[in-house]
């Protein structure tokens, strides 16, 4: 059988192991990438082209399964880590949504209600920064972001705990809270893009999707710091102010949306 790169596939060894058919399916399987050149120059074969003397891809043609197969067997076992841990950390999600949705003046109604709030919205922090940091193996981003969030929750902590037991230092809360801010913007930023590093060259549509969730995002972090002048602007900011609340529902349902199909994607590669 003849091949692009002029090795014989009927006496090869490994193409029982890799089960490849031919030049074409292995370029549409494997991303064979002499067979793309030659393709793309309309030659026959790397013997035909003129640059096969000093061509890098044609000199590794003979190692170039092996490092496809590790390659292979790298892309499994990131697909095996991310589809068991991204779906707990999409339900982990749901949980958080729906634990919004409870008005903040019933929980400040009572000390026992607020304990528990105080409790719950702890155990998902930690929760989440948990998931992010065993998948760190997929992406050094994941890693990043659960450290940014860990500090982040460490510091609203801190925060409370001044605003609450000494009033004549609030404004050291207050302070507090700019970093706070910089610091959850930061792990915002390494969480979406390590979802999209993560589905380049898989589902490179969903990659770019989580790309620009990320700009929304930093629209939204605009819109947020905006808020407290939009009274001035009367009827204006009254639209304004409702055009913030759809952008952060829109925003907060496309974040559920991609990190449910980016956890199929996953659990579709491993099964």
């Amino acid at each position: 059988m003849s091949t692009y790169c002029g090795k014989d596939c009927e006496n090869c060894a490994e193409r029982i192991g890799c089960r490849c058919e031919d030049c074409d399916y292995a370029r549409q399987k494997y991303g064979c990438e002499i067979a793309e050149c030659c393709m793309r120059k309309s030659h026959e074969s790397c013997v035909t082209c003129t640059q096969n003397s000093y061509c890098e891809l044609y000199k590794q043609r003979k190692t170039m399964l092996e490092a496809r197969l590790r390659k292979n067997q790298q892309l499994y076992e990131k697909s095996q880590l991310l589809a068991k841990w991204l779906f707990p950390l999409f339900y982990l999600m749901i949980v958080s949504m729906v634990f919004d949705l409870i008005p903040s003046s019933l929980i400040n109604s009572s000390l026992v209600l607020s304990i528990i709030s105080t409790v719950a919205s702890l155990i998902i922090i930690l929760l989440y920064t948990y998931f992010l940091y065993k998948i760190r193996p997929a992406s050094d981003r994941y890693g990043r972001a659960a450290k940014f969030r860990l500090i982040s929750a460490g510091l609203v902590i801190i925060a409370s705990i001044i605003n609450s037991f000494n009033e004549d230092i609030a404004a050291l809360a207050i302070l507090i809270s700019i970093p706070t801010v910089v610091i959850s913007f930061l792990a915002v930023y390494q969480e979406y893009t390590a979802h999209s590093d993560v589905l380049v060259g898989i589902d490179n549509e969903l990659s770019d999707n989580w790309s620009k969730l990320w700009k929304w995002y930093i629209g939204l972090c605009l819109g947020n710091i905006l808020l407290p002048i939009v009274g001035a602007f009367g009827i204006l900011g009254v639209f304004i102010l409702i055009a913030y609340m759809i952008a952060l529902i829109i925003i907060s349902v496309l974040q559920f949306v991609y990190l449910h199909r980016t956890a199929v994607t996953f659990r579709d590669m491993y099964e």
